[in-house]
């Protein structure tokens, strides 16, 4: 995900301990119209973020999740969070497509243990919970499936790290430097990771763009480096792919192109 979005949207870790006293009924709950530049911020010190390995199956289903989430009243104890903003669960980022930056997490608050006030405990007071955050205010979701996937870390099997070597990166500027890959500049993050994106397409449409996610990836495979350009749409229904196979001396040896027809060749 692009440094920028993920600026955006670290804001909220700082807020997603502070739900003391807050319950359903003072926020009303509107599922997103569009799921887009979905990432996990882990529960390490180093606040690592991960990014999906496959953004339109994991944009469609965190999409279908938060569709079939029902507020429920919860009322949390007090979050003694202080500096330890990672503390708690993994904690799911996304956008909406119009800059509106979202957090969710496994409902629970931070307290001191009785017999050891110097420690932090990691409290779950409401199994299949979910808090749901924007800026300032945060609903809580009876979201079983979602909780599930966040608590249990099931998501670490769809999700990589947000990191690269050196060579990757030269893979990917090569792609990008090339005439093959010039038309993907600007639109694909020039590193890999994953951003919120908005897909020129053709055809007799009014709307000029389309709300989704465009990611970069590189993967080493013996002396050669795969890298890799998916966007995907419509909530994850729908995703375009081109791949370039990059030799170690900085030549692209192959490119093919995968997935549903891409809307730039829309007609």
């Amino acid at each position: 995900m692009r440094r920028g979005l993920i600026l955006g949207l670290a804001s909220l870790l700082a807020l997603s301990g502070l739900a003391a006293g807050t319950s359903a009924r003072s926020l009303a709950f509107q599922p997103p119209q569009t799921v887009v530049g979905i990432a996990i911020a882990s529960d390490t010190p180093s606040g690592q973020w991960y990014y999906p390995s496959d953004p339109a199956i994991a944009t469609s289903e965190v999409y279908h999740w938060l569709r079939e989430a029902t507020p429920v009243y919860v009322r949390m104890p007090g979050s003694q969070l202080g500096l330890h903003a990672y503390l708690g669960p993994a904690r799911l980022a996304f956008s909406d497509g119009r800059g509106l930056n979202f957090m969710v997490f496994p409902a629970f608050y931070l307290a001191p243990p009785a017999s050891d006030p110097g420690l932090v405990v990691v409290r779950y007071p409401y199994p299949d919970v979910v808090a749901y955050a924007e800026d300032h205010n945060i609903v809580y979701l009876h979201a079983p499936a979602l909780y599930a996937w966040l608590r249990r870390d099931a998501w670490k099997r769809q999700f990589q790290p947000w990191e690269y070597t050196p060579a990757q990166q030269r893979a990917v500027g090569v792609v990008l430097g090339s005439q093959r890959g010039k038309f993907l500049v600007g639109l694909f993050p020039s590193a890999p990771g994953s951003q919120v994106c908005r897909i020129p397409h053709g055809g007799p449409v009014s709307s000029a763009a389309l709300e989704g996610t465009c990611a970069t990836y590189a993967r080493v495979f013996g002396p050669a480096t795969v890298v890799t350009f998916t966007e995907t749409w419509s909530n994850g229904a729908s995703q375009h792919s081109w791949s370039f196979t990059v030799s170690k001396g900085g030549m692209i040896l192959r490119s093919v192109q995968s997935g549903d027809i891409a809307p730039q060749y829309w007609r």
